[in-house]
């Protein structure tokens, strides 16, 4: 579910009613402050609540500098507060912070807040633990547009008080009210039956779902151990004190881990207990378990055989880690059983049994992991389910794994944990036989792979692509399976697996034409000639897919600025390898398509390479003249320090080619000019000293006395204000 929870501290959750909650109580994450009652009286306390659902929640302005409360600000905050009294602002604040408005005691500087759910009472103790609501408040009150003096207000901090013995007495009743989860604290040997229900037999510290047990002295609850029912003494349960645990397990109840002792009986069981090392092997990271053979190594949290890690701890020497499923046997290993409540074989992998020893070693040990994300660890397996069962699980996952796979894209991205879901994705499409699903995920899995970019991923995304491959050949789906043949000649250029390449990319071209869409054939032609464009092995082999494959189908369809994109980049092939004359020939027809396309910027680039190319030729007219077209090109003012600097870059290139190949010091000294002024405009000191000194240089040289002044620098103003075509 993209968050990772420990076992509840074993703590009172109800206060005896009428007492304050000492000050020096600690205040865990759920914002709820503990208290030391009495086991005897817990049972009690769960049962009714003599408290109102209504709380106050009050607030104080204090001084940062002043360390105190300023009474100025506060009488000024409550005179804010009465005028926004019926406002509609403050109620959708409250909102935003999951509790509800009631009133506001303006005189007691107070709001009067309740809560009607679990989810409500844990998001917003949340937020005040950690300061939230302090924030939210100091925005509504100390907006910067209402107070004048800004710098006072600066200086002020709120602080939120609420009654956390009342809190948690809200929070108890609502478990009263909808029925909770509970561990016993103690074992429960009661047998026999009762008018109303028959008798549970549990052990400490097992997992019970209970409901309402109004005011009795019994309550009837689920075992989530062996799935049945009975009556439970209120004395020997504690409901789970955590609110997120009692919200989660409602919502996603299939997190729990459930047992009972059975053999080992196959490869699909889930279980604990300790395992032992079939090898020797040493932890190649340091969150890995080093062991010899024969240690015996304790399960923590669950195992399943079809699974690569599981954590562990090491019985010898009590050190925690990752340990491989393949490096250990069952030894006294404890299978998990069916027989449950409402909890499905394959979600029993993220609740661990409470206790607070256990609870202590895996929050060490996950403490000593801030580096690691255990997501990206755990991929599930099949489970042991009938099939209708296992259908209607695996859709009820669906949902929360798309929006997992959704979450570390794009919201906070982990290519790690990425992959993992994508996995576990992909795992559910084959259980419901969703084909085209699981082709479409293996092509997304293939990419992920391939942005890791090390041998492995390669290989393992070249893997993937070729299932995706089968799947789209098998489901007729032409476009699909074009699209994988390609994507696996590129991954087989990668691996440097050149002799295979070609036929990758023409069996992708070729199943394309069969399909009779030119628009996707032609992306496949470019799509190929890119990978060796874009490669440093057999770079001349992207004209063949540009020239010969993609310029033809773009001519068919008129699609003019796609064979414009390709001759640009046919051009930029060729200048690379040093062949002028055809990088002459496409840039020409580039620069006439760019007319037709009527792209000022398209247009620009297009003769800017041929200008390129020309100078190349050492034709330096017509590459003067092309260099002048793109200055006209360009805007007449440079709203922006990119233009300027391309007009600095473009008059200098100008000037040293008129001045030591055209030999014209004086048109020279002009561009130079132009230069500068860019320059000067760009704010580059550097650029501005090094075209002085050349304009120094020039002015001083012998050429300077000997050659006639131009005119090419007053044209290139002429062109840089709209003249004609040349």
């Amino acid at each position: 579910m993209g968050c990772c929870f420990g076992v509840p501290r074993q703590r009172n959750v109800c206060p005896g009613p009428g007492k304050e909650a000492p000050s020096n109580a600690q205040t865990p994450s759920n914002g709820l402050r503990q208290s030391a009652i009495p086991t005897k009286s817990k049972g009690k306390c769960l049962q009714s609540q003599s408290m109102t659902s209504e709380i106050p929640l009050s607030f104080s302005v204090y001084s940062l500098s002043g360390r105190g409360i300023n009474e100025q600000l506060q009488e000024a905050a409550r005179k804010r507060l009465w005028a926004m009294e019926n406002d509609k602002e403050v109620n959708a604040l409250f909102k935003e912070l999951s509790a509800r408005l009631v009133s506001i005691q303006v005189d007691k500087d107070q709001f009067i807040i309740t809560f009607k759910t679990i989810e409500e009472i844990w998001k917003f103790s949340t937020y005040l633990n950690l300061g939230h609501v302090s924030f939210c408040l100091e925005q509504l009150l100390f907006d910067h547009n209402y107070w004048l003096k800004c710098k006072l207000v600066e200086d002020t901090k709120i602080h939120v008080t609420v009654n956390e013995e009342h809190l948690e007495a809200i929070y108890q009743a609502l478990l009263f009210q909808e029925g909770h989860f509970s561990r016993t604290l103690q074992t429960v040997v009661h047998s026999g039956e009762k008018e109303g229900g028959e008798y549970l037999r549990l052990c400490k510290n097992e997992l019970i779902y209970v409901k309402n047990n109004k005011e009795g002295t019994e309550c009837e609850g689920t075992s989530l151990q062996t799935g049945l029912r009975g009556l439970v003494p209120v004395t020997a349960i504690e409901p789970l004190s955590l609110p997120f645990h009692q919200w989660f397990l409602k919502n996603y109840p299939g997190t729990c881990g459930i047992y009972r002792k059975i053999d080992w009986t196959g490869s699909y069981q889930i279980g604990k207990g300790k395992c032992k090392a079939l090898r020797d092997y040493q932890g190649e990271e340091k969150d890995e378990l080093t062991f010899c053979q024969g240690d015996s190594i304790e399960v923590f949290g669950f195992l399943l055989s079809g699974l690569r890690w599981f954590i562990g701890k090491l019985s010898a020497t009590g050190e925690i880690g990752f340990v491989q499923t393949k490096h250990v046997a069952p030894d006294s290993y404890i299978p998990l059983s069916k027989a449950t409540a409402f909890l499905s074989d394959e979600e029993r992998l993220s609740f661990w049994d409470p206790g607070n020893e256990r609870e202590r070693a895996c929050a060490d040990f996950l403490r000593s992991l801030t580096h690691t994300d255990i997501s990206s660890i755990y991929r599930l397996s099949e489970s042991s389910q009938d099939p209708f069962e296992t259908q209607m699980t695996s859709l009820a996952q669906l949902q929360a794994t798309k929006s997992l796979c959704h979450f570390y894209r794009t919201v906070s991205p982990n290519s790690g944990a990425c992959i993992t879901y994508h996995e576990h994705w992909l795992t559910l499409a084959k259980q419901l036989q969703d084909h085209e699903t699981e082709g479409i995920l293996l092509e997304e899995l293939s990419q992920l792979y391939l942005n890791q970019n090390t041998a492995t991923s390669l290989r393992r995304s070249l893997t993937c692509i070729k299932e995706s491959l089968r799947i789209f050949i098998d489901l007729g789906n032409q476009a699909k399976a074009s699209e994988a043949w390609l994507m696996a000649g590129q991954l087989l250029y990668l691996l440097q697996e050149d002799e295979l390449v070609e036929m990758y990319f023409q069996a992708a071209i070729q199943n394309a034409l069969k399909s009779e869409e030119p628009s996707l054939a032609l992306t496949l032609y470019e799509r190929a000639g890119d990978v060796y464009f874009n490669g440093n092995r057999n770079r001349y082999r992207a004209a063949e897919y540009y020239r010969r494959g993609a310029v033809p189908i773009a001519r068919r369809i008129k699609a003019f600025s796609i064979e414009l994109r390709l001759f640009n980049k046919l051009t930029e092939l060729q200048l690379t390898l040093q062949g002028y004359d055809k990088a002459l020939e496409f840039a020409t027809l580039a620069a006439r398509l760019s007319t037709i396309a009527g792209d000022r910027l398209q247009k620009l680039v297009a003769f800017h390479r041929l200008a390129t190319v020309y100078y190349s030729l050492h034709m330096y007219e017509m590459a003067e003249d092309c260099y002048l077209k793109t200055l006209s090109l360009c805007p007449p003012w440079m709203y922006s320090s990119q233009e300027a600097l391309y007009y600095a870059k473009v008059y200098s290139r100008l000037g040293h080619m008129t001045l030591d190949q055209l030999k014209d010091a004086h048109d020279a000294t002009d561009y130079f000019l132009l230069a500068l002024a860019a320059a000067i405009q760009l704010g580059d000191n550097n650029l501005q000293d090094s075209i002085r000194r050349k304009l120094k240089t020039i002015t001083h040289s012998s050429l300077w006395c000997s050659s006639p002044g131009g005119q090419s620098a007053e044209r290139a103003r002429w062109l840089s204000g709209g003249g004609p075509t040349l």
